[in-house]
């Protein structure tokens, strides 16, 4: 496996996460009244925050647990 093409991985789910929180961070919080969404929108966070953490894990590369 070309290490390489997992970083490029994390890049683009990164930026796409990055530009998906940007793009509503001042009309659609991620905690809202609304439960069903934010029921989603934390299980999509915490969804990413596993991926990055699994393809990390696999370049041996370690990330703090919050920032």
């Amino acid at each position: 496996l070309a290490p390489h093409v997992i970083v490029f991985y994390i890049q683009e789910t990164i930026a796409l996460f990055h530009s998906y929180y940007t793009k509503y961070k001042d009309s659609e919080k991620i905690i809202t009244a609304d439960v069903e969404k934010t029921n989603a929108r934390l299980l999509l966070t915490l969804a990413i925050k596993q991926v990055l953490k699994n393809a990390l894990s696999i370049l041996s590369v370690s990330a703090p647990d919050a920032m």
